[in-house]
């Protein structure tokens, strides 16, 4: 199978924040589409394998914030290849919180929906979240990313836990288990830092 075939699909690239209590966490999705108008009813589908999902499915409550085409692939590494039960990806990054007490990114964000979980289905890796919006805001100028324009324009790489992953075209060298970021090289110095998210040789992974 060909999963390069996926691409091609229209979908977008969204970071979706989620609230339970105190805790809160934010990570990148490629599915999040409206499926009613009245009420307004989105549907998304989350990984498990994302800290972001246990929030959800635990605390109900959600933010999704739509990217444009201008967004920076550092935000995207940021939510995209770094764990939430790891690092708190929201401490030093622009965001807000929605009335339901979900963040929201605003740092290459154009729009954001919140809302709140009313079923959910799984479909094995992934959970699928139906949420009933109760607020939405338009909060920045451009044109909303699509995932082609994601993996042909910008070359993005998908993460692991996107359904679009395919372990076939993996590169050679060491991957950082925090944030996902590829060294191409046969052996890193031992006093090496990732250049992305600064963390030391320990945490690099031999591909």
């Amino acid at each position: 199978m060909n999963k390069k075939a996926l691409y091609n699909l229209t979908y977008g690239l969204f970071v979706i924040g989620a609230a339970k209590g105190e805790k809160k966490n934010a990570c990148v999705i490629n599915t999040a589409i409206q499926v009613s108008g009245e009420p307004v009813t989105l549907s998304v589908a989350v990984s498990k394998n994302n800290y972001t999902h246990d929030l959800l499915l635990e605390g109900k409550k959600c933010a999704i914030s739509v990217l444009g085409e201008n967004v920076s692939m550092d935000t995207i590494r940021h939510f995209g290849f770094q764990s939430g039960s790891e690092v708190d990806k929201l401490a030093q990054f622009p965001h807000q919180t929605a009335q339901n007490g979900a963040p929201y990114i605003t740092d290459g964000a154009i729009s954001y929906f919140a809302g709140h979980v009313k079923q959910t289905l799984d479909i094995g890796t992934h959970t699928i979240f139906i949420i009933e919006v109760d607020e939405a805001e338009n909060i920045g100028e451009d044109t909303p990313i699509t995932y082609a324009y994601y993996q042909k324009v910008k070359k993005g790489t998908s993460p692991k836990n996107a359904p679009t992953y395919d372990a076939s075209t993996e590169k050679k060298g060491f991957r950082c288990s925090v944030c996902g970021h590829i060294e191409e090289v046969d052996e890193l110095p031992d006093d090496f830092t990732c250049p992305v998210c600064k963390q030391p040789r320990s945490v690099f992974v031999k591909l």
